[in-house]
């Protein structure tokens, strides 16, 4: 899987290629009012809640029952609204010390809308954002995001190796000692990666692997490049069945192969994967397998009514977070579905077996 499934969440449209993503905090939020109810005040200092919540709402997941085409086309509208919310926003709040996050939003949405359209005027769009916020007071963990837009276009017009192995460790060293250091070290290996600066690249994924092996995105990454860093170590959450009975792991299935499966019911490849894993549950149950599903829906009706219609007879744990879940978040999971095996020991021992789940299953199944 490429990098930028978590490489920026800023393009948005990856969810046509096998997996869902976190598009944004605010997951599967309904829209709130229109911002049209929010009158313009002179000075404010934060742009209203419910406008930002209504950006945040548009990049939220896509209906499964649509075909990539319809996918694409309602995407692309919930985009234009997010730059027309964002604008709106611009305009009558240009002193907010939240602006930042509704320029990302913005970000994301006219990166989207470029890599649709594929013509000057929209990446101009997204280099013009990208220069806002870096214009602006927006704290680091903000600004890096544009850097990283901002950067890689400074890196499509470079002449030499060299000088991209600069830009890109220009962009690290400038997040040290702040907030952001983790994220400027991930967005450069990101940018190594997609630029094939092996060298750079490797050298980056290793401080990622030393020094911010504790942060959630950057573990998602890493398994994503295929370092797994959580293999090998206990796989610990405090889950909620369905009936409402706790699960504590690894405590409540001793000495059990655990295979965990994060999905939800609006992820087409999740829906897709459905017949696979019935398959696996059925042959892999009777020799002491248990399965567990991680819910990233927000509905329990739609969720249960689901299970029920496709005969998921396993456990499934549900929060109602959505992309908030607790131990998404806790293990980094910015992309579904997203499949782990735990040993016998409470172990992991894959937290990307998605692509050779039966493998991996056998093989927990077999150690001593």
């Amino acid at each position: 899987m490429s990098a930028m499934r978590t490489g920026a969440a800023i393009t948005l449209g990856a969810f046509l290629a096998g997996v869902c993503l976190a598009a944004g905090p605010a997951g599967e939020e309904p829209a709130l009012e229109k911002s049209s109810a929010v009158a313009p005040a002179a000075g404010v200092s934060r742009v209203p809640d419910n406008l930002v919540k209504e950006i945040a709402s548009q990049m939220g997941p896509i209906e499964r029952s649509l075909s990539p085409e319809e996918a694409t086309g309602m995407l692309t509208e919930r985009m234009e609204n997010v730059l027309k919310l964002g604008t709106e926003a611009e305009r009558k709040y240009p002193i907010a010390d939240n602006l930042g996050i509704v320029r990302v939003h913005m970000l994301q949405a006219a990166s989207f809308l470029a890599k649709q359209k594929r013509d000057e005027a929209a990446r101009k769009q997204v280099l013009r954002i990208a220069d806002r916020i870096l214009a602006s007071k927006a704290p680091p963990e903000v600004k890096v995001k544009a850097d990283l837009v901002a950067t890689g276009a400074s890196l499509r017009s470079t002449g030499g190796a060299g000088q991209a192995d600069q830009e890109i460790r220009t962009l690290v060293k400038r997040y040290e000692k702040t907030p952001a250091d983790a994220l400027g070290c991930l967005y450069g290996a990101i940018l190594a990666l997609q630029n094939r600066r092996d060298a750079l690249r490797d050298e980056l994924i290793a401080a990622l692997e030393t020094r911010y092996a504790d942060d959630a995105e950057v573990r998602g990454f890493l398994r994503e490049v295929g370092r797994d860093p959580d293999r090998g170590k206990p796989f610990a959450a405090q889950l909620r069945r369905l009936d409402g009975a706790r699960l504590t792991l690894p405590e409540d299935l001793p000495g059990k192969v655990v295979v965990i499966d994060f999905w939800a019911t609006w992820c087409s490849p999740c829906v897709a994967g459905v017949p696979r894993m019935k398959e696996l549950h059925q042959a892999y149950e009777p020799k002491g397998v248990v399965f567990v599903g991680i819910s990233l829906d927000r509905s329990r009706s739609v969720l249960e009514e689901f299970i029920k219609q496709h005969g998921m007879n396993w456990i499934h744990t549900f929060s109602g977070k959505g992309w908030e879940d607790p131990t998404a978040a806790q293990y980094g999971v910015r992309g579904i579905p997203s499949v782990w095996v735990v040993g016998k020991d409470g172990k992991v021992v894959s937290g990307n077996a998605q692509d050779n789940l039966q493998q991996v299953i056998q093989q927990a199944l077999e150690a001593k």
